[in-house]
């Protein structure tokens, strides 16, 4: 039996979804589409529109977890870069009960509204509120971020926790 060192789980500084269902998440309007052309947000093969939504925290946690993750890479970082602000999900509260829970409870999700925490946009990826963000990553998931990527081309990403 063999056993792999490394896992990375990799995903956008925002959240996506193709098609229907909830997405609890999910932005609408200017900022949405300011994301998602500055992304190319779209279908590779349909050209339609992704759904554009925050960084889910619980949901990256859960799967990280489901998935024996050890390492983490954050893509697009670039697309936030002079944000003035940008949120996250950081919990998630019952509509019924209303009890707070900092899980991802992906089969009733749709009874839960997201925890929104807000954070200070960033100018450049070596600001203090940059590598506040990385390390509130690394916090909540208890995983380091070993890579973020900065931009389009192969060679835009910083290697961190190396």
């Amino acid at each position: 039996i063999r056993s792999l060192r490394n896992v990375f789980g990799i995903f956008k500084i925002y959240t996506t979804r193709v098609g229907n269902g909830p997405f609890p998440t999910e932005l609408n309007g200017e900022l949405a589409e300011k994301i998602r052309i500055s992304g190319a947000e779209f279908g590779s093969t349909t050209g339609r529109p992704r759904r554009i939504g925050w960084l889910d925290l619980p949901m990256i946690k859960y799967y990280s977890t489901l998935t024996g993750t050890t390492h983490l890479i954050i893509t697009k970082a670039d697309i936030f870069k002079g944000f003035e602000s940008f949120k996250v999900c950081v919990g998630y509260q019952n509509n019924t009960t209303l009890q707070i829970i900092d899980d991802y409870p992906p089969a009733s999700i749709h009874l839960h509204t997201p925890i929104l925490q807000d954070f200070k946009g960033f100018e450049d990826f070596d600001s203090k509120e940059f590598l506040d963000f990385i390390k509130f990553i690394e916090d909540y998931t208890c995983l380091p971020v070993y890579i973020v990527s900065t931009g389009a081309e192969r060679d835009q990403f910083i290697l961190l926790n190396k």
